[in-house]
């Protein structure tokens, strides 16, 4: 006697013709749908899911000052992916890798952007908090309209 199921591979390939199908008509639709915020953090692997292929991002000092409000040293990795469609600027915030622990209790935290100069900092925008972790992944999307000329992130 056999228990369980004889046509694995046959399901599972005919799932993968109806699931590719699927996906095809869903990021060919409209851009109400395929650039949806669902559909765009749904997409976005988690960190477990990747590996690093040694292409880091560096940012250069351009002449400014710091404009973090924190001093001394900064440690910790940020994975954001950052567009510009359509006279919009999205920040899509994914994950945050090695924060720093300071009183040996995990921090909650949270993202906030800005777009600088911004005085009375009406363009702040932040994350919802992860709760007790060092190494949280947020998935969510920031956006700021306008010009942006004369503007720093």
């Amino acid at each position: 006697m056999v228990l369980g199921r004889t046509h694995i591979k046959d399901v599972a390939a005919k799932r993968k013709v109806e699931l590719n199908s699927y996906l095809q008509s869903l990021l060919s639709s409209s851009p109400e749908v395929a650039e949806c915020d669902l559909v765009y953090t749904f997409f976005h692997p988690l960190p477990r899911d990747e590996r690093m292929d040694g292409s880091d991002v560096t940012v250069r000092d351009i002449g400014h000052p710091p404009l973090s409000p924190t001093s001394g040293k900064i440690e910790g990795e940020v994975k954001l992916s950052i567009s510009y469609r359509n006279g919009t600027l999205f920040i899509m915030v994914m994950h945050i890798k090695d924060l720093v622990i300071e009183d040996s209790t995990d921090p909650n935290p949270y993202v906030k952007t800005y777009l600088l100069p911004d005085p009375h900092k009406t363009s702040k925008r932040k994350t919802k908090i992860a709760r007790k972790t060092c190494n949280p992944t947020f998935n969510e999307m920031v956006s700021f309209s306008g010009d942006f000329q004369r503007t720093w992130l």
